[in-house]
């Protein structure tokens, strides 16, 4: 019985904030991670304040997975405060992508966020 009721507790917990917060998140409208790249941490973009629209970024990855550069791409972005905008290139820069040692000393990317 102890064992039953330890795995719908922790059912519980681990699927119930995921169906509540699943609104709340922003969905990814395009990205483009380069060959050889998956995103290793990022900040919780859901947690940057509140904005209606896409915001895109494009960004620069190193060898050893630090974004270097984060940039809008104004062209795909229609969210017009500044400072959320400036929220979301901050957390681009401190997303940490895996090491890849056999690929070019830098590498081109972006990530495009809708916001409702």
């Amino acid at each position: 019985m102890k064992t039953l009721l330890a795995f719908i507790t922790s059912f519980l917990l681990l699927t119930t904030p995921a169906v509540l917060l699943a609104d709340q998140l922003p969905k990814v409208a395009y990205f483009n991670i380069p060959k050889g790249r998956s995103i290793l941490s990022q900040t919780a973009i859901s947690k940057l304040g509140n904005a209606k629209g896409v915001v895109a970024i494009n960004f620069v990855i190193g060898k050893q997975g630090k974004v270097l550069s984060a940039k809008v791409d104004n062209a795909n972005t229609s969210v017009k405060d500044k400072t959320f905008v400036s929220k979301v290139v901050k957390a681009v820069l401190a997303t940490r992508f895996n090491t890849y040692w056999a690929g070019p000393e830098t590498q081109n990317g972006s990530l495009a966020y809708v916001f409702n």
